[in-house]
């Protein structure tokens, strides 16, 4: 699946909203959050918060994983990585790490 476009240039230019892996689930997932939805509804609407900083009308993603713990969040209060080596490659081997 290719993701649809989105604007890298306003919001993908940065950790943690850069593209490391292409066509990945982040690419999507950036992709519905960097989009207006809604484009007859007037940009700037939506109250933007400590870590949302986007306020035109989009969409978060918010996954489940089932058993799968991964490697970089290992507790509730560990930070986003601020480093593109931090995250893993997601890969097609289902490793947890992806």
């Amino acid at each position: 699946m290719t993701p649809p476009t989105y604007s890298q240039a306003t919001w993908g230019s940065g950790v943690p909203y850069q593209t490391i892996y292409s066509k990945s689930l982040a690419d999507i997932a950036l992709s519905y959050y960097t989009t207006n939805l809604r484009s007859t509804m007037a940009t700037g609407r939506v109250p933007k918060s400590e870590t949302d900083l986007n306020d035109n009308l989009h969409m978060n993603t918010y996954a489940l994983t089932l058993g799968a713990k991964g490697t970089i969040w290992q507790d509730k209060t560990t930070p986003a990585p601020t480093t593109t080596s931090a995250w893993p490659n997601p890969d097609t081997d289902r490793h947890p790490s992806a």
